[in-house]
This record gives C-alpha cells, sequence and structure tokens, in this order.
C-alpha cells in the first residue's frame, strides 16, 4: 500500500484520474478550436500573444470561447483536482485517514496538491495554445494583421495617449504579457480549486459543491473583477488592471483562509 502520509501520494492520485485528463482534453481542444476560427476568418494578428487564447476574440462569437472555460471553471476544477477529496467523503476512506495521520496534515496536503495541480492544468494549457500559436504563423503562409492596424493614420497619436501605454508594452513584450495574464489567471483557478474543496467540506454532496461554488463564482465575483479582466484590452491602464486583479485574488484567498480557521476550529469542537 502506498504511503498517504506524503505530499507525492495525493498528487499521483489527482494525476491518475481519468477526469483530470478529460478536463486536459477539454481545455486543449476549445483553445485550439478558438485559434483555428480565427484562422477561417482571418482574425490572426502577427503577435502570436495577441491571438493566443486569453486575449483572442473570435470574430461573429465575440469571446464564445473563452467563456466556455471561464464561465464554468469551478466545474473544470473540481473535476480535474477536486474528485479525489469527493471519492474520499464518498466512500468514507476520509475518517480512516484523518485518524491515522491526523486532520491538519490531510488537509495541507489535499490544499496543497489542489493548489498545485490546478496552476498546472491551466497555465500549461495556455502555453501550449501559444506554442501552437506561434508555430502556426511562423512556418504556414498565413496572412496576419498587426494589432494596431485599425488606428490606421492616427496610430502614432493614439499610442501616446496613458491609456495605450500598457498595451503598447503588451505588443512589444508579448511573452512576458502572456506570463502575467496566463499567470494570474491560473492563481486564480488555484484559489478557486482551494475554496471548492472547502465548500465540500461543508456540503458533503457534490451537486451541492458545484451548485454553490459556481453561484458565488458567477455572481460574486464579478462585482470585484469580471472575467474580462483576465483577457488582454487594448485601452486599459496596469495600475487600474492590477488594482482588480489584485482585489479579486486577494478576497478569495482571504475568503479561502477565513473557511479553513472556521472549519478546523468547527470540526475540533465536535470531536471534543
Amino acid at each position: 500500500m502506498k504511503n498517504d502520509n506524503s505530499f507525492s501520494y495525493y498528487a499521483h492520485r489527482i494525476l491518475w484520474t481519468r477526469s483530470f485528463w478529460l478536463v486536459f482534453s477539454a481545455f486543449f481542444v476549445i483553445m485550439q478550436w478558438d485559434f483555428f476560427y480565427q484562422l477561417r476568418w482571418g482574425n490572426v494578428t502577427s503577435e502570436a500573444f495577441a491571438s493566443s487564447f486569453l486575449a483572442a476574440n473570435s470574430v461573429g462569437n465575440a469571446h464564445l470561447f473563452q467563456l466556455m472555460i471561464i464561465a464554468i471553471l469551478p466545474v473544470y476544477l473540481f473535476l480535474a483536482v477536486g474528485k479525489t477529496h469527493d471519492e474520499d467523503i464518498k466512500s468514507g476512506q476520509i475518517v480512516a485517514v484523518l485518524s491515522r495521520m491526523g486532520r491538519k496534515k490531510y488537509y495541507l496536503y489535499t490544499y496543497l496538491s489542489a493548489a498545485v495541480f490546478s496552476f498546472l492544468l491551466v497555465f500549461l494549457s495556455l502555453l501550449i495554445n501559444l506554442m501552437i500559436v506561434k508555430l502556426t504563423i511562423s512556418v504556414f503562409p498565413i496572412e496576419t494583421m498587426k494589432w494596431f492596424d485599425f488606428f490606421r493614420g492616427q496610430k502614432e497619436a493614439v499610442i501616446k495617449e496613458p491609456m495605450m501605454q500598457f498595451a503598447v508594452w503588451q505588443v512589444k513584450h508579448g511573452f512576458l504579457a502572456f506570463l502575467l495574464y496566463a499567470g494570474s489567471f491560473s492563481f486564480l483557478a488555484s484559489l478557486l480549486s482551494v475554496f471548492t474543496i472547502n465548500v465540500s467540506r461543508i456540503f458533503r454532496k457534490s451537486y451541492q459543491t458545484l451548485v454553490i461554488v459556481c453561484l458565488i463564482y458567477i455572481f460574486f465575483l464579478p462585482q470585484f473583477l469580471g472575467a474580462e479582466a483576465f483577457q488582454p484590452k487594448l485601452a486599459v491602464m496596469f495600475n487600474v488592471w492590477l488594482q482588480h486583479i489584485l482585489l479579486v485574488l486577494f478576497v478569495l484567498f482571504a475568503i479561502n483562509i477565513l473557511f479553513v480557521w472556521g472549519l478546523n476550529r468547527g470540526e475540533e469542537e465536535l470531536e471534543v
């Protein structure tokens, strides 16, 4: 029997679940589908970052493909990294594990493995998409447009506007811009996966957990941020964008801390 008193055991469990790879495959298909849809309509830019998944705007469908992932991100994360904890609850194995290794260590490894693999799941999916976009633009004779083509004769004047400086930086440093957006979005996924596990400690049924998390994600978080903040924009100042990102990540982080503290204290009192 494998040692369940180590992080590698919990990491191994996530990687060997079929649902994790199904979600990874779904991300891969949707992201590449979005790019090839842009190719079909000639909406590909010469800057790979601007045609990558988070930055793209699917012609005729607005941000349909982005919403297919962003709008129901908690569902994907639950299937990918939350099912192992859910299976422990359903099978009753969690009682034996908690008595053997202790609550703090069990949830430390559970939270850590969920956060790490949620981050990797999202970040690597976005990175693969960027590489495919870059390779396709570089190798195949595809007609592309510049990100600032639509400014026409006013290009220089528009670029000098304060609101455009962040956009100019993104064009000049595409990969760094990718790391900025992909990293923040992946970190959001990590916090959401931990939040999902926290909610499942209260509502033991899977459907209850998903309903509660999705309702909070859809109706509460947009009040602070809106999913579009994780998608590159032309007219936005860096400090405004950064404030929005940090606000939603801090709020979600704080909620997780309060949940963990409250749940641990409540469960310890019940045991006494």
